[in-house]
């Protein structure tokens, strides 16, 4: 899987600029600039789609204070979430609210969540492609000085979430086998 160098490359590549060493390098003006949006770009990334390789699951805190409407109980959200995606009976009513609470009448409720994946090694290749994506839209006119590669980096990205949300859509799904195919057997 990649580094985050060799992806903050395929940013600096994406908009036509010179490649770095390392991302931690202080005297490289696109690695400065890297490191300062990486964050916020993986967080927005993440949060785009309920990605199988960030999914966790985890038994909320129960805050002291009850909601002040509607619910009966109040959680708090786990520190490393983006996007909270359901309780883990998935017909079970929750609302996320200011101070990042979750709001619900479920006790000792369970929620399934996407988390922040820090380490890039977990990342899939087509998620570390979109990231690429992602990052080079954000330094794109900075860099290049030019708002036509911002058109067409973004265009890019569009087109590598597009194909990293399909290829996670059926991670762990095998194809159907032929011969259980109806279609298949309405030809023969």
């Amino acid at each position: 899987m990649p580094s985050k160098t060799n992806i903050c490359n395929r940013a600096l590549n994406a908009i036509g600029a010179q490649l770095i060493s390392s991302i931690e390098d202080s005297n490289a003006k696109s690695a400065q600039r890297l490191s300062l949006v990486w964050e916020g770009c993986v967080k927005d990334l993440l949060a785009m789609h309920p990605w199988n390789f960030a999914r966790a699951h985890k038994t909320l805190a129960l805050e002291t204070s009850a909601p002040d409407y509607t619910y009966d109980n109040a959680y708090t959200l786990p520190t490393d979430c983006v996007r909270a995606l359901h309780l883990v009976d998935e017909d079970d009513e929750f609302e996320v609210v200011e101070n990042r609470l979750v709001y619900t009448d479920i006790d000792d409720a369970e929620l399934i969540y996407t988390k922040h994946v820090e380490n890039p090694s977990y990342y899939t290749e087509s998620f570390s492609w979109a990231l690429a994506y992602r990052l080079a839209m954000e330094i794109a006119v900075a860099i290049s000085m030019d708002k036509g590669t911002y058109d067409v980096v973004a265009r890019k990205f569009e087109f590598y979430v597009a194909e990293a949300k399909l290829v996670d859509a059926v991670e762990g799904n095998p194809e159907e086998d032929d011969e259980d195919n109806i279609f298949l057997d309405a030809r023969l």
